[in-house]
């Protein structure tokens, strides 16, 4: 009953700080953004892409700046070229590569992986073509260097001209990248793993190349920032991007209740990952992004994951129809099923959250969707599920023919109405956090019900994590657990098992576990 008093006298001080802060953030005082940060293609160029860097650069494809927006999609595209979906990397290739906004280097990338988009397609002919363009390119210093991150790949060492026509050769004749050799040189190379803050000499530095100097160890930087964090006993967790009394803030306030913290949430405009952030945080609700003494982490739910998971499911793939209904939010994830789709040859529907009952009326108002097999694939909040769900339940002409499959980020034990309990017969749930299976979640969750009359939402859930990892980072706490299927943190993302599941009307039945790659030497913090 004591510490539930003062969990409520805390619950109490938020309540007047927050009104406090409100009336400051509106009247204009609130602290402003820094301008956007630097974006350095040629990094992501010259290494093996890794899970964080598909994640940047899904975001980046729809940044306003157009050198941005199209250099990520064609580095996706190379990436999906080797080790994905090869329809969908020359999907993004044919995009991109020859785009007005490219810079220079990015324009010679594009054209090197064009040729390797004709050689995986079988047109080695239009390949060599290509390839001697390419010889035949003027060496300037730019050239140069995209040249020797190119050929390293190959394990070529590039010195002059002829290393740079043995090098295309290479290519040309099929050889993989990223083996023997060029595998070992690269992972000597400690890349950095976070760019942003660079300047163009620390960038060029850090890959080695061009005669620079010794390599920054990007890793060990990161892992000692952690280390030595020194934040305050009431430090700001200050939050931005978001309503404050969305669900996630709650989890922190009953975390911090439980775990005997004097931090205050503090409700800003925005706030910059600078100097204040020395002695405060800040948590960006729209996108999960975490700083800790200017050290950015995350852990929200990796929808990138769920959608490549989802690409590979028979009860996906074997349609020949999807029809993909997701909010703006999750828009991108929802375009690399349709892209894989359409890259298939495929018919598929694009449908917004927003206005899915008349626009799912209309595209099955045509009676021969009933002799189709399609798939309705729902990627959505786990509140927003019970919008959707009955209205594509309701629009299957056939459930012989057709498949519901459900992507959200949590599947919590939710006072569910039988009614509403029938919607989700027969239907698939693809999760990265099976709340109701973790013990944990389980014994948070009766208590978080008792002490707040509620259930405890998949979004508290989360916020339960954060500041639970909060407290790993800051007061070295090893006792603490995640309870949202948490296995690892890694560079500063967390690191989920996706699961499918499914409904036989009773019970969720788990069907599969799909474990995402792990690569060596990545570092591991709490």
């Amino acid at each position: 009953m004591l510490h539930k008093f003062v969990l409520k006298n805390q619950l109490h001080g938020l309540t007047v700080l927050l009104i406090i802060s409100l009336i400051v953030i509106l009247s204009g005082c609130g602290v402003k953004s820094k301008s956007a940060k630097t974006f350095y293609p040629e990094y992501y160029a010259a290494r093996q892409l890794q899970n964080q860097d598909i994640v940047k650069l899904r975001e980046l494809t729809v940044n306003p700046d157009l050198f941005v927006a199209d250099s990520a999609t064609l580095l996706l595209g190379s990436y999906y070229l080797y080790y994905g979906d090869e329809n969908y990397g020359r999907l993004l290739i044919d995009k991109s590569y020859n785009s007005k906004n490219l810079n220079e280097e990015m324009s010679i990338f594009g054209r090197l992986w064009k040729m390797e988009s004709l050689l995986r397609e079988g047109e080695k002919g239009a390949a060599i073509n290509l390839s001697n363009q390419v010889k035949e390119m003027r060496r300037t210093p730019v050239f140069m260097r995209v040249m020797q991150i190119y050929c390293n790949q190959y394990g070529v060492l590039v010195i002059g001209d002829g290393e740079i026509n043995s090098c295309i050769d290479v290519a040309v004749n099929g050889k993989q990248k990223f083996q023997e050799k060029a595998a070992e040189e690269i992972a000597n190379q400690n890349l950095p793993i976070v760019t942003d803050n660079m300047t163009y000499e620390e960038y060029l530095k850090a890959l080695g190349i061009g005669g620079a100097v010794d390599n920054i160890d990007g890793k060990d930087m990161v892992n000692d920032e952690i280390k030595n964090i020194d934040i305050k006993p009431d430090a700001n967790i200050n939050i931005a991007g978001g309503d404050i009394f969305d669900d996630v803030a709650a989890g922190i306030i009953y975390g911090m209740g439980k775990y005997n913290n004097n931090y205050q949430i503090k409700p800003v405009s925005d706030f910059a990952a600078d100097e204040n952030s020395k002695t405060d945080m800040l948590l960006r609700l729209d996108s999960y992004d975490l700083f800790i003494g200017g050290v950015k982490s995350n852990l929200g739910v990796d929808y990138l994951q769920l959608s490549e998971v989802a690409t590979g499911l028979n009860i996906v793939k074997d349609k020949k129809m999807a029809v993909i209904v997701n909010s703006e939010k999750y828009e991108p994830h929802g375009k690399i099923i349709a892209d894989s789709f359409e890259s298939s040859g495929k018919k598929v529907y694009k449908v917004d959250i927003k206005d899915h009952q008349r626009t799912m009326q209309n595209i099955f108002a045509d009676e021969e969707k009933e002799k189709e097999r399609f798939i309705i694939i729902i990627i959505a909040d786990e509140k927003e599920i019970l919008e959707v769900l009955p209205i594509a339940k309701y629009y299957q002409f056939n459930s012989t023919l057709q498949d519901v499959l459900i992507m959200t980020a949590y599947i919590p034990e939710y006072e569910i109405s039988e009614d509403q309990r029938s919607y989700f017969k027969g239907t698939y749930i693809l999760t990265s956090s099976y709340l109701v299976n973790n013990p944990e979640y389980t014994r948070v969750a009766a208590d978080f019900k008792g002490f707040y009359g509620m259930p405890l939402s998949g979004k508290g859930a989360l916020g339960y994590d954060i500041i639970t990892y909060i407290n790993k980072v800051v007061n070295k706490d090893t006792t603490g657990k995640y309870i949202t299927g948490i296995e690892k943190i890694i560079n500063g993302y967390a690191i989920r098992s996706s699961i499918l599941l499914y409904s036989d009307g009773k019970k969720l039945v788990e069907k599969a576990t799909y474990r995402p790659k792990q690569y060596e030497g990545e570092e591991l913090l709490p």
